[in-house]
């Protein structure tokens, strides 16, 4: 695990969310401004703008979509923090604004 002081490497680029037990298989392509989520096995997506809130914390609000977690995420924030750094990608926490539950996973960079 490397310090958290070199998030600035995974605030660009392409990843992969692969979630085994939800039957999640999502392609996230980055840029200094927006985050495009798509879902590989319907290519259904998700489209969010991102604001970096320092060097490992940023939020998402969403812009546009095709699947059905656009409705649920209209008006609401996403607050998401790096809390671990790998070689080939990192773990994160988030919280959807108006939600107590607490999100976790990991995001493999491409």
């Amino acid at each position: 695990m490397q310090a958290l002081t070199n998030c600035t490497f995974y605030k660009l680029g392409k990843f992969i969310l692969y979630e085994q037990k939800l039957n999640i298989y999502v392609r996230i392509d980055r840029t200094a401004t927006e985050q495009l989520e798509t879902d590989l096995k319907t290519g259904k997506f998700i489209r969010f703008g991102i604001r970096w809130i320092n060097e490992c914390e940023y939020e998402l609000h969403l812009i546009d979509g095709n699947n059905e977690q656009v409705s649920f995420f209209r008006n609401r924030k996403l607050s998401m923090r790096i809390t671990e750094i790998y070689a080939d990608g990192y773990k994160f926490e988030g919280k959807v604004q108006g939600s107590k539950n607490t999100i976790s996973n990991i995001l493999r960079k491409l």
